[in-house]
């Protein structure tokens, strides 16, 4: 059986509605900070393109979180129904508990059908037997967000990059994560660009995105902190 990889999250609907009036608050704000460019004569063209450019990516964000499910995505197989599938995990589980894949499986499985609690229980489980395979790290961060245990999903991320340091999707869903959820965007670039380096710059979309976030950065005069020694 293939390995289930995980889609990036979708956010709950609590979280959206929290994030869509920070994101929204944000807007207005960069909006009137266009406004006030526009009436200073003493400001360059670059600075006022580079506000424009920092509120494009503030509304993107809204745009991005109900494109998430898009995003870089690891599928498999499913045999036959979910139920069909589900029970056949958990008969391979109890046969060959020592086997990752399983774990994961299953936990992908639930996570994919939201229902996050059980999936969170099968990845303890499964961490329990294998505490540094990065793909159940991984899993685990993708579920404790979708139950609001932030700090939980960023210890979950940073464990599977410290474990793998080249496992592109741990930084690109750490970077979601501080993008998104903690609105860290100098440190959210930082991990961009070490998935997109990671996969070759294969995802053109994020490519953009980071471009875009950038210039927010660069206007808002943020400096990238420095990734931790085992992410490079």
């Amino acid at each position: 059986m293939r390995l289930i990889k995980p889609n990036v999250p979708t956010g709950t609907a609590a979280v959206l509605n929290r994030l869509n009036s920070v994101l929204w608050l944000k807007l207005l704000l960069f909006t009137g900070g266009i406004l006030l460019l526009c009436n200073c004569s003493n400001q360059s063209a670059t600075t006022g393109k580079k506000a424009t450019a920092a509120a494009q990516a503030s509304a993107s964000r809204q745009q991005r979180l109900s494109q998430r499910q898009g995003r870089p995505t690891e599928q498999a197989v499913i045999v036959g129904d979910v139920k069909n599938t589900e029970a056949l995990l958990q008969q391979l589980i109890q046969d060959k508990p020592r086997n990752y894949e399983h774990w994961v499986n299953l936990a992908t499985l639930q996570y994919q059908n939201q229902r996050y609690t059980e999936a969170e229980r099968v990845a303890g489980q499964g961490r329990a037997l294998h505490p540094e395979n990065q793909q159940l790290l991984n899993i685990s961060g993708l579920i404790a967000v979708e139950l609001g245990k932030f700090k939980d999903a960023e210890n979950f991320y940073q464990q599977a990059i410290a474990k793998d340091p080249d496992y592109p999707l741990s930084h690109y869903n750490l970077a979601l994560l501080y993008d998104i959820f903690y609105q860290d965007t100098a440190t959210a670039i930082r991990h961009y660009k070490r998935y997109l380096v990671l996969s070759d710059f294969k995802d053109k979309a994020n490519v953009d995105w980071v471009k875009q976030l950038e210039n927010y950065a660069d206007w808002r005069g943020y400096r990238c902190k420095p990734l931790p020694s085992y992410c490079c």
